[in-house]
């Protein structure tokens, strides 16, 4: 029984180890051709994966794309190539060929031959794979394309911004971004370029990007049809309610970015039936973006993060000027660049206006053309050639202007273009010329109305209309200021008060004049029998009969003329309120000015030799609130104190005793700005004991020479400098130190904004300023024994924290032989715009990180060509940041 049990396991077993055994010597014998067919297999998938590819750009157009099958497919074939390469390599490079005849090396080739086996059969199956089932409908893309011109799309400012706001989407924090400017700076396009960047299935995140055009008539009914159009639900005539509840129903619970383009005041978004954005999205992504002019509406949208288009920079305009006109044409005459320039300035970098001028030059090719439409502009012709320029640019501009809540503010608009083009205006003249229109109410203190001037430059700047560092300067950019010139001048539509005149006998109808623009005479056609305002613009005298014609006059400006003497007859002019001499000639006011009742302002600014009887007939001016006799007249005695009973803000110079009295509170008068000259021989001056009255309202402070003064000391205790923005020490020969005792700086300078140390040969350091929290200009000059700028009293480098010159823009150090550090670790000053260094041959090191270059504001570092060449940096990256900014100054401009 054993044995037959035995051979009937072995029959049963035995043809099935012949087979395999079969099998396995096949495989020993057959290595050529398995390899050979692999290879042939692999030709046939790789010619199928070519006519996939070609397949795949003609399966587009039709809304195709290849399904994931087909990508499982192309990523088999691809290992499959991998693979039989690699057997491929095995079976030349081991000898293969030459050993199949001979059995000493059967197992090399058996391997080989296996595994070229099972690459056939997985070839195999991948040609067998149906190509009908490669290819599905794509999803449909969350946004729809729109339409945006070439040259607008390359332009690198909105591509930056993209960037920036592509990054906010990404953000889990931030839920609703505004977007505001000028009309005509390219938001539109900037919100198309993110519409556009959001196209394709799962490029966003998004499953809806919906664009809404609102506008100012449009209603919120409007709006929710446009977007129930755009998520394309269905239509149905409902009531308002049940349209925000049909949106908010949808919208809730997808991923979704609401584009809003051109917002003109604040929208509900609850009311619109738009889900709030933000950290009750409930794991949602939703997103609003919007346009504005406005940077009000950004807040009132309580967006979480508001970005300004500004007009472009001066490489990007000539770029995009260029594009418009063509090269064709500003190489058509070699004069032609140079006036390309020129129009490019008087753009002020607005895209509407590069685009829309320079469509009007493109066919022009002869340098006589270009100059003509260049005096057109000069001279306000919109009519003659560049009819686009009035209606596509400025009609587009009018609605920021008209846009302007009270038509207070577009008269104090309008003001900012009596200085010339492009021209910086000091805030305060700004102001100064408010108050003297009376477009500023009335006020106790001098201050109130600064505070509503500011107030106003913030918020014509919110409008996009004004550019101003709300400290210093503002700026009317160049199409801004024509454009200011066309509403004045209101030739085409006769609707407004304002016009433009060029003749002096229209006069009578003068409301107001520029001193600084030559051109032409901005005045407002009133009837005769109104009060008057004007700015006169002339040589040495006021031109005869000048009063009679303007008996009504309310504001009178002739600041920086060559005027010496001023008429008798002034005293006629019984309805002026505003005068200003500042930087005249003249050097007596007429005894008759007594009789001007209603004068309440009254400026004399820089004028050196005014003489003591002039302050006579000033006392007598019972209405005057404002007096300004700085730097150099000084009213004593009875004439101060008459003055004080009444004047609301004082700017004049101290000298000798006259500082006790007016500093210490002897006599009660409200100063504004004073000048010490002299400190009656003291070699110590306690600031901390000035009177409370002086030091609460004092704007301004100088020091000058006050011969014999070696300290100025602070005292715990003591009243701050509460309302001080500006303190200048200048040539105190003998100041050796300024100490301050219990006292912290910033607390007692809380608001000071400049700093200006000339003159001071003794001083070695001014390490009181570190932490300074409002200090924006610091000025230091001719101090011949400044070591540092910021050290203590014995020579060692003090710590200085993050807040350290915080808020500095312009730094400038001039003539300090012995300066070898301002700081001698690096800062990041991410407001400072400017550096300028002459003659400090020791100072190789300014206290400037690489993240300082990296800041918008940056623009430039002044200095002599060796000393910029000298310069030291902590390492190669920095100094390569700051290089770009070098510009060269002469010794001879210091």
């Amino acid at each position: 029984m054993g044995s037959e049990a035995c051979a009937s396991l072995v029959g049963s077993v035995l043809p099935d180890c012949l087979r395999l055994a079969s099998k396995h010597a096949e495989y020993a014998s057959s290595a050529k051709e398995n390899v050979d067919k692999a290879s042939d297999g692999l030709a046939y998938l790789k010619a199928k994966r070519a006519t996939f590819e070609n397949e795949v750009k003609s399966k587009a157009k039709e809304n195709k794309i290849p399904s994931p099958m087909a990508q499982h497919w192309l990523k088999e074939v691809d290992t499959v190539d991998a693979k039989v390469g690699e057997i491929k390599k095995r079976y030349v490079q081991r000898g293969c060929r030459a050993t199949e005849d001979c059995p000493l090396n059967l197992c090399l080739i058996y391997g080989v031959s296996k595994e070229a086996a099972r690459l056939r059969e997985k070839i195999e199956e991948l040609k067998a794979e149906k190509s009908d089932q490669f290819f599905e409908d794509a999803p449909q893309s969350p946004a729809k394309e729109r339409p945006i011109w070439p040259p607008l799309r390359a332009m690198r400012s909105l591509q930056r911004h993209l960037d920036e706001v592509r990054s906010h989407l990404d953000s889990d924090i931030v839920g609703i971004v505004g977007i505001w400017g000028l009309e005509g700076v390219g938001k539109t396009t900037l919100l198309t370029l993110i519409n556009n960047s959001m196209l394709g299935a799962g490029n966003s995140g998004f499953e809806h990007v919906v664009w809404a055009q609102a506008s100012r008539d449009r209603t919120l009914e409007s709006l929710q049809n446009a977007i129930i159009s755009e998520l394309r639900l269905p239509d149905q005539t409902d009531d308002k309610s049940s349209r925000d509840a049909r949106i908010f129903k949808y919208l809730n619970g997808k991923n979704f970015l609401l584009l809003v383009d051109d917002m003109f005041e604040q929208i509900n978004l609850t009311a619109l039936g738009v889900p709030i954005p933000g950290r009750f999205a409930s794991g949602r992504k939703h997103k609003v973006v919007f346009t504005t002019r406005s940077r009000s509406v950004c807040s009132g949208m309580m967006a979480n993060r508001a970005i300004k288009l500004d007009f472009l920079g001066t490489d990007e305009a000539h770029r995009l000027f260029r594009e418009v006109v063509t090269d064709e044409t500003i190489d058509s005459e070699p004069q032609i660049p140079s006036l390309a320039n020129q129009v490019v300035d008087l753009c002020g970098g607005l895209p509407s206006a590069l685009v829309v001028i320079g469509q009007a030059l493109s066919d022009k090719r002869t340098h006589r053309q270009w100059e003509h439409v260049i005096q057109l502009i000069n001279d306000h012709q919109f009519d003659y050639g560049l009819s686009r320029m009035k209606e596509s640019v400025f009609e587009t501009l009018k609605l920021s202007y008209d846009s302007l809540k009270s038509d207070k503010l577009q008269r104090c608009f309008l003001c900012c273009c009596l200085w010339p083009r492009g021209h910086r205006i000091p805030l305060d003249d700004l102001i100064e010329c408010w108050v003297g229109l009376g477009l500023i109410r009335e006020f106790d203190w001098i201050h109130d109305a600064y505070n509503e001037g500011y107030s106003i430059v913030g918020d014509l700047e919110g409008e996009g209309l004004l550019a101003s560092d709300l400290a210093s300067y503002a700026r009317l950019h160049g199409v801004l200021w024509f454009f200011a010139r066309w509403i004045a001048s209101d030739r085409e539509r006769n609707t407004t008060e304002w016009a433009l005149c060029n003749n002096v006998d229209q006069w009578t109808s003068a409301r107001r004049e520029s001193p600084m623009n030559r051109e032409a005479v901005l005045v407002k056609r009133i009837p005769e029998n109104s009060n008057l305002a004007m700015k006169l613009n002339t040589d040495h005298i006021v031109p005869s009969k000048f009063v009679e014609q303007i008996v009504g006059l309310k504001y009178l400006d002739l600041s920086f003329t060559k005027v010496e003497h001023i008429p008798e007859d002034i005293e006629f002019l019984l309805e002026l309120e505003y005068l200003n001499l500042s930087h005249t000639r003249i050097c007596l006011l007429p005894t008759h000015l007594r009789r001007l009742k209603k004068l309440k302002y009254l400026l004399l600014r820089c004028i050196e030799k005014l003489q003591e009887e002039s302050m006579h007939a000033i006392s007598q001016l019972a209405q005057l609130q404002v007096l300004d006799v700085s730097p150099y007249v000084e009213i004593a005695g009875d004439a101060l104190r008459e003055i004080g009973k009444h004047v609301r803000a004082l700017s004049m110079a101290a000298n000798d005793g006259t500082v006790l009295d007016v500093m210490y509170g002897s006599i009660s008068v409200q100063l504004w700005s004073i000048r010490i000259n002299e400190t009656g021989g003291r070699d110590t001056l306690f600031l901390d004991r000035l009177s409370k009255r002086q030091q609460h309202f004092l704007r301004k402070l100088e020091f000058h020479s006050c011969i014999g003064l070696r300290y100025l000391v602070v005292l715990s205790g003591g009243n701050d400098f509460s309302k001080l923005e500006e303190l200048c020490i200048r040539h105190l020969e003998s100041l050796t130190e300024i100490t301050w005792e219990g006292v912290s700086p910033p607390l007692y300078f809380p608001v000071l904004q400049t700093l200006v140390v000339e003159g001071c040969r003794r001083l070695k350091n001014i390490t009181w300023i570190r932490n300074l929290p409002c200090l924006r200009k610091l000025r230091v000059a001719d101090c011949g024994g400044m070591e540092e700028v910021i050290c203590d009293a014995d020579g060692k480098i003090v710590s200085i924290t993050e807040s350290a010159l915080r808020r500095l823009e312009e730094l400038i150090l001039k003539n300090l032989p012995r300066l070898r550090s301002v700081y001698n670790q690096p800062l990041t000053l991410k407001f400072l715009e400017s550096v300028e260094v002459v003659g400090c041959p020791m100072l190789r090191r300014l206290p400037l990180s690489s993240q300082t270059a990296e800041k918008n504001k940056f623009e430039k570092i002044e200095g002599e060509r060796a000393w910029l060449e000298g310069l030291v940096w902590e390492n190669d990256d920095t100094k390569s940041k700051f290089a770009r900014y070098y510009r060269e100054l002469k010794a001879s401009t210091a």
